[in-house]
């Protein structure tokens, strides 16, 4: 089922609630960007001892109500191997109409499964 943008139409014009949440969900990343403002303090190691647990995810999740765009960040988003559940938790408790899920394309296979994996939590999406 796709949530339509329309929902929003009241948030948009009362601006009570936010309707828009990019949401940095690792630091990790497989490029090297020059530009990257996390790769001076770059160590894959402890970057994953820093990211939010599922649990803390899920609690950041409720404290939202719904949202028309969802936009996950990083590094690279698809190296966290929770992104599924983390965009089914979000899916589930937020609706956001519009789920961006960025990636610098270096890991082909994984993100085509892992695509397909999210794209099941909404089966009726284009």
């Amino acid at each position: 089922m796709m949530y339509s943008p329309f929902r929003h139409i009241n948030a948009v014009f009362s601006k009570k609630n936010p309707i828009h949440l990019t949401f940095f969900i690792t630091r990790r990343c497989n490029a090297a960007c020059p530009f990257c403002f996390y790769l001076k303090a770059a160590d894959s190691r402890q970057d994953m001892k820093n990211e939010l647990s599922l649990e803390e995810i899920r609690k950041i999740s409720l404290s939202f109500g719904d949202l028309l765009w969802l936009a996950f960040s990083g590094g690279e988003i698809y190296l966290r191997e929770d992104l599924p559940v983390i965009s089914r938790v979000f899916y589930k408790n937020n609706r956001p109409a519009i789920m961006l899920f960025p990636t610098n394309g270096l890991l082909p296979v994984r993100i085509r499964e892992m695509t397909e994996q999210i794209s099941k939590i909404a089966p009726g999406a284009p």
